[in-house]
């Protein structure tokens, strides 16, 4: 079974936030400057994962070719597996930007992410479809995607947006609300807050005496996990989310690694250890351990201390103790439990 792959935006000074989390980190660190050239920021020197680049202040002049190498350098010396093109203008520059590390990364193995805008022109590359949307169905938008890019090219950018739409909206774009500015807005109206199958979102409508009708679209860390949850579906392993709004939702959640114990009518105990905090297995809600123990034909069950305390071992015919899961430490060492289970065969229990 293939395994979901996880990517985490966030600055190097961050990194430290990911200990525990198995998770790749994508830098937040270079932009596209005058020259051109590539620009470090704050004089980091991070290593390993993903190299995002922005073009906030490219200015679109100047030669791409030696700009493409100055970045294949900078891969190469940080090893870095790949690149995030963090585009938000389109240019032909940029297009041709795009073309040439498409080219190079797909010789030397390395992967590339880029903007729906720029998949036609980076063929190897994963194109990364917005989570957010204000009309239409995230299913449909995926499965267009799929279809018209292939299964191996898509992935979700997850996207945590607020926005309050004025009535009728004829461009589909609202005002962008801050979390602070959301959370003041439902203090003071007090809304029914309603969810949307098709957009994986939730919202709620009202009426202004200058403005007209509102309505506020938004995310949360429900909504977040369900459209996730649908792109898994459709066979989509690869996620891409800022760690500024993955921490806050993941806490939400509840995803965490699980450790429960059960039982069915007849009396056999069931042990379920769910790994977590990596990009195999986020880990598992309540909901999510529920349905397994279910499935299992537990009549009882308690979800017992999780996190880096799920561990399970196996003593095999040799005496040799091994790890059977894939344990999450938040620290160095192993944790010390005071308390653990123990099954043996019945013959040793004498």
């Amino acid at each position: 079974m293939a395994q979901d792959t996880f990517i985490i935006m966030l600055p190097p000074r961050q990194l430290p936030a990911l200990q525990g989390w198995r998770v790749t980190p994508a830098h937040l660190a270079y932009r596209l400057g005058p020259g051109p050239h590539l620009f470090r920021a704050d004089n980091t020197v991070p290593r390993g994962g993903l190299m995002v680049v922005d073009d906030r202040v490219f200015g679109g002049l100047g030669p791409t070719g030696p700009l493409c190498q100055e970045i294949l350098r900078e891969c190469q010396a940080r090893r870095f597996s790949g690149a995030i093109l963090d585009f938000d203008n389109r240019l032909p520059p940029l297009e041709q930007i795009a073309g040439q590390l498409d080219e190079s990364f797909a010789r030397r193995g390395w992967s590339l992410y880029v903007p729906e805008p720029y998949g036609s022109r980076a063929p190897h590359a994963r194109v990364m479809i917005p989570s957010a949307l204000s009309g239409g169905s995230l299913q449909q938008r995926l499965e267009e995607a799929l279809e018209r890019l292939g299964e191996n090219r898509v992935a979700l950018a997850l996207e945590k947006r607020a926005e309050d739409f004025t009535l009728p909206s004829p461009t589909g774009s609202g005002q962008p609300l801050s979390e602070q500015e959301l959370e003041t807005l439902r203090q003071r109206l007090s809304p029914s807050v309603f969810f949307s199958g098709e957009l994986c979102a939730r919202y709620f409508t009202y009426m202004s005496r200058e403005s007209g009708g509102h309505f506020v679209l938004f995310d949360d860390g429900d909504t977040l996990r369900r459209k996730v949850e649908v792109a898994r579906r459709l066979g989509i392993q690869t996620f891409l989310a800022p760690w500024a709004e993955a921490a806050p939702y993941m806490a939400q959640l509840g995803i965490q690694p699980r450790t429960v114990i059960g039982q069915r009518a007849d009396g056999t105990v069931i042990f379920l250890c769910v790994d977590g905090r990596q990009a195999g297995s986020l880990g598992a809600t309540y909901a999510d351990v529920i349905d397994v123990m279910v499935e299992y034909g537990a009549v009882n069950a308690c979800n017992l201390d999780g996190g880096s305390s799920t561990v399970m071992l196996l003593r095999d015919e040799k005496g040799q103790v091994q790890t059977v899961n894939n344990v999450s430490l938040l620290q160095e060492e192993p944790r010390r439990m005071p308390t653990f289970f123990m099954v043996r065969p019945a013959e040793e229990n004498g």
